[in-house]
């Protein structure tokens, strides 16, 4: 019978399991997690909808961009204080 409190840390009972599960998740961490979608067939697009589509993509775009620039911040300060 297991104790509540094993039950509740399984990685207690069985350390080799869990250092292996532990690098699996690291191995899951290395994937890519958007997929970028597959080629669109733009010839079949009206002029407007390229347009549409075009002006969509360049507002992601600086989503891209807005999102990358705090996430470098973040590493620059975390560098800075692991500098010190």
């Amino acid at each position: 019978m297991i104790r509540p409190v094993e039950a509740s840390r399984p990685w207690r009972r069985c350390q080799g399991s869990a250092i292996r599960a532990e690098a699996a998740m690291e191995d899951e961490d290395l994937q890519p997690r958007a997929r970028l979608a597959a080629d669109k067939p733009l010839e079949e697009y009206s002029v407007e909808e390229l347009e549409a589509y075009g002006e969509a993509l360049e507002r992601e775009l600086e989503q891209v961009r807005a999102t990358l620039k705090g996430k470098r911040a973040y590493l620059s300060g975390a560098e800075s204080l692991f500098k010190s």
